[in-house]
């Protein structure tokens, strides 16, 4: 089912909503905002879904704008906006897995992006997530945080973090490659643990552009997974051009 909008507005939710397998929800040609309730993508076999160019302005009594969990694969965010939730903008757990988060504008919030739901859930070994061309613009933190599983991290735009912008923790892997990182006063751009999580991570730093003195820490770079053994992608270098093209096209967009 593809879901389309005749108009544009607010649409203010008493709850989430649980999203259902094969399913697109398009706002391109309109400007559609979510509030209160987000979208949950949840249990097998929920895939195939993509979610395009929403705003999900706010939610401060919901838990997050959209939550990922529960073993659902196969999943596309794209060009959306997001503003402050209860908890987090994405949240991606419990197995969940090939799930792309792009385009997007990501502000006006703390916990940004989990990936990996907690020190004790290995079930999550088995999750992968690409985050590339999205623009984190004066949030705090997990852009993303990850456990156990493969992050491809690559082509983001971080602006002034407050605690940390990448978090590699507990036996994750993340590919950082050609993102711009331009710190504030907080430094970090990659760590290697985060919070009370009793292992450390694994990390990568390929061709990332480290501005405002930003510090990426690696660990064991030659045992992280490569991206290209998944898929066939090509990066942008990290400068001002992609600067640019991030600022101007990430978030939603008004287009037909």
């Amino acid at each position: 089912l593809w879901i389309v909008f005749d108009l544009s507005g607010t649409i203010t939710l008493d709850s989430e909503i649980v999203v259902q397998p094969d399913k697109t929800v398009d706002g391109r040609g309109q400007r559609v905002e979510i509030v209160e309730g987000g979208l949950l993508i949840e249990d097998p076999p929920i895939g195939n879904v993509v979610v395009e160019n929403v705003i999900f302005a706010h939610g401060e009594n919901s838990d997050d704008a959209v939550t990922i969990y529960g073993g659902a694969s196969l999943v596309w965010i794209d060009h959306c906006t997001f503003g402050t939730w209860a908890d987090g903008q994405v949240d991606i757990t419990e197995a969940s897995t090939d799930v792309t988060v792009s385009w997007s504008l990501f502000r006006d919030h703390g916990k940004v992006m989990l990936i990996g739901a907690a020190p004790e859930s290995t079930g999550d070994t088995v999750i992968r997530v690409t985050v590339h061309h999205n623009w984190f613009d004066g949030t705090e933190e997990r852009h993303p945080r990850l456990r156990f599983g493969k992050a491809h991290v690559f082509n983001n735009l971080y602006v002034d973090w407050l605690y940390y912008a990448v978090g590699s923790s507990q036996l994750g892997q993340v590919a950082s490659e050609a993102n711009i990182f331009d710190a504030g006063e907080n430094k970090d751009a990659i760590i290697i643990r985060v919070g009370d999580d009793p292992s450390d991570g694994l990390a990568r730093s390929t061709g990332d552009l480290l501005l405002g003195g930003a510090a990426a820490e690696e660990n064991l770079p030659d045992d992280v997974f490569l991206p290209a053994d998944f898929y066939t992608y090509v990066p942008d270098a990290a400068d001002d051009a992609l600067r640019g093209a991030i600022e101007s096209g990430a978030g939603w967009q008004d287009i037909p």
